[in-house]
């Protein structure tokens, strides 16, 4: 499998064609297994599409705060960087900051929750495939692999099967994050990661609590 794909002038790396063809059959998966009604879903595809956007805006964005003295010289040159994992983080905050927003403000809780079912059956599809194809391709044949390999198809299976579930399979990805070395797509990641998602979590979960006693 070659590193980069040529298409006209642009020179799209592997890894992201890999991870645009993984998010694709994760899509598939859900109109397969979807709890959802088909006209309910494509609302949930839209808000989970707003939020990809938003995610890629802020991963340029951090991308150039991190690498500011060539932002500055060249700001098209950030857009072929490599992502690290710090730019990554931020890009995650970014959009994090904006569904609590969406929380706090606009109080759109039952859809936001539907959202998130549906981008797990999106997310570990995707996660589960991007790891498949690199085991298959011969491009990774680290231990690494085949343990995250199993981990995604539990976390897929758990998914499909406990339809509308959240709790647990969010559960058990953040504590494999925690104490299992992971990569997210292309992205390496660690400890720093499962403990931020926990905080944001009990973030989430105090704020409801909060609220269901004040209105009592």
């Amino acid at each position: 499998m070659p590193s980069a794909w040529t298409l006209g002038p642009l020179i799209i790396r592997n890894d992201i064609v890999l991870t645009i063809i993984s998010l694709f059959l994760g899509v598939l998966v859900l109109f397969w297994f979807t709890p959802f009604s088909k006209k309910y879903q494509k609302g949930l595809l839209n808000e989970i599409s707003s939020l990809g956007i938003l995610f890629i805006v802020s991963l340029m964005i951090s991308k150039a705060l991190l690498n500011l003295d060539v932002f500055l010289r060249d700001p098209r040159a950030v857009i072929s960087y490599p992502s690290n994992s710090q730019a990554f983080y931020l890009a995650l905050v970014g959009v994090g900051l904006w569904i609590l927003w969406k929380l706090i403000y606009h109080k759109q809780i039952q859809h936001l929750r539907d959202s998130a079912v549906a981008w797990m059956y999106i997310f570990f599809t995707a996660l589960f495939a991007y790891q498949f194809i690199e085991l298959v391709s011969g491009a990774s044949s680290q231990p690494e692999t085949l343990i995250n390999l199993g981990w995604y198809g539990g976390l897929l299976a758990l998914v499909v099967f406990k339809k509308g579930a959240m709790l647990l399979p969010v559960s058990i990805f953040i504590l494999g994050i925690l104490f299992l070395p992971q990569t997210i797509f292309f992205f390496s990641t660690d400890h720093v990661l499962g403990i931020g998602l926990l905080v944001y979590v009990l973030i989430i979960y105090f704020h409801f609590k909060i609220r269901r006693v004040n209105h009592v």
